[in-house]
């Protein structure tokens, strides 16, 4: 990789990060990304490594000032005339024991931390292993700074790591970093936490170990990412791993693939499902035809299992790859393992596949101390799918009775009568009113 300042056209002793800032916008009027893609991609490289550059020489800054008091380099020669030593230190009783002499590994360097109470036994700090010389070539030189910052950083940032190792890979395609080198640089940059070059592998770095024949490496990296309690990022390596299969698949790298496969067969079954394709398309030997016939099998049971959660779904895959292997049926495991089928139900597309592999007497005995929990609870699970449906069909029938309700008003506006009209129709009853009366008067003969 180039030097980053002679691309933003500055120097590193003077530069700040405005001067970055400004440079970089500069620049990026120069190399657009759609005209030119690679001096684009270089100005991009160049400014995030400047810019973190100065964020660690501003922390090491920082450092030196707070620590000004701290003496670490001895003078390797005696004085020539010391000052005679001044004891403040009350005189020891006569009666009183003399204390016992140093260790020998004191006079080593290995000085012991003093405990805080009396009793406990002093801790002796272990130096670290130092890194052995590796005489690179220079124009490597600032990828591998980078990326030795990032790694001791405390605590470590993985998108630093991922930047440090983005900057390795565009040496490895600018200057031609071979495979050996490479997996050697990375050896004595991860030997102790494989686990986070797995985290933040670059596509470009894989493939260039893969096509060199070290698989080991990255063998060993997946192993790491494997025995962590988290998979959560063990299927974004795998999928890089998938990206590099058409053009890195070797003899010597067939089995890193046979692993990745196993290893995401039964928890990411589709993506065990493509690296698998593309190995049946790729290797004509028959020497594989079995392997790959019982990774298929495998990869199904994960298909079939997938509802189920990780314990249960590793118990049945077990159960299904040594059917005949004894098992404690009576076990916390099993019992938990067979409910759980039991809920899941016949319409479940594993549940065939684990009756398969559980004896007759053992099912029927389970079933028959399982089958009220199971129907109360599948009971209970048409109820509330019941109030949800009456829940919703109430609000929607609400809502259109109020929709309904306003059309209609505004359809049919208010009856407001008429004053004269009504005053007519008080005339006309009080006339038929007089008439009643006098009929009534004329029948009865009163005045």
């Amino acid at each position: 990789m180039a030097d980053p300042w002679s691309i933003l056209g500055l120097r590193a002793d003077t530069a700040d990060e405005k001067q970055v800032r400004s440079a970089y916008a500069r620049l990026l009027k120069v190399h657009r990304p759609d005209q030119d893609p690679e001096g684009f991609q270089r100005l991009r490289t160049a400014y995030e490594v400047a810019l973190e550059w100065l964020q660690q020489r501003s922390s090491v800054e920082e450092e030196d000032h707070w620590g000004d008091d701290v003496v670490d380099v001895l003078p390797q020669e005696p004085l020539e005339k010391s000052p005679p030593v001044v004891s403040i230190l009350p005189p020891i009783p006569a009666g009183r024991p003399p204390l016992p002499p140093l260790p020998s590994s004191w006079a080593e360097g290995e000085v012991p931390v003093l405990p805080h109470k009396l009793g406990e036994t002093p801790v002796i700090e272990k130096r670290r292993p130092s890194k052995p010389e590796r005489n690179w070539p220079r124009e490597w030189s600032y990828s591998l700074e980078s990326l030795d910052r990032a790694l001791n950083q405390t605590p470590r940032h993985l998108d630093v790591i991922s930047m440090a190792l983005s900057a390795l890979a565009a040496d490895v395609v600018e200057c031609g970093i071979p495979p050996f080198a490479l997996e050697c640089i990375l050896n004595d940059a991860f030997d102790a936490n494989m686990r986070l070059f797995g985290m933040s592998a670059p596509t470009t770095i894989l493939f260039c170990l893969l096509r060199g024949g070290c698989a080991g490496f990255v063998q060993s990296a997946m192993d790491a990412l494997e025995k962590t309690s988290s998979h959560a990022h063990l299927p974004a390596f795998v999928q890089k791993l998938d990206d590099c299969l058409a053009d890195a698949l070797s003899p010597s790298t067939v089995e890193v693939f046979f692993h990745a496969v196993d290893l995401m067969a039964l928890h990411k079954p589709f993506i065990a499902h493509s690296i698998l394709r593309k190995l049946q398309d790729q290797l004509d030997a028959p020497d594989y035809s079995a392997r790959l016939d019982g990774l298929h099998t495998t990869i199904m049971h994960g298909i079939n299992l997938r509802e189920l959660e990780p314990v249960h779904r590793t118990f049945w895959a077990q159960r299904l790859e040594h059917p005949e292997s004894a098992c404690d049926w009576e076990a916390q495991p099993s019992v938990d393992a067979l409910f759980v089928a039991f809920l899941h139900g016949s319409s479940w597309a594993g549940y065939q596949l684990v009756q398969s592999v559980v004896p007759s007497g053992v099912w029927r005995k389970a079933w028959k101390e399982r089958w009220f929990k199971v129907m109360a609870f599948r009971l209970r699970k048409v109820l509330n799918a019941h109030n949800l449906m009456i829940a919703a069909c109430t609000i929607l029938g609400g809502v259109f009775l109020i929709l309904g309700t306003h059309r209609y008003t505004e359809i049919t506006p208010a009856y407001k009568p008429d004053p004269a009209t009504q005053t007519e129709e008080y005339q006309r009853e009080l006339e038929l009113l007089k008439q009643y009366e006098e009929e009534k008067r004329k029948r009865t003969g009163t005045p």
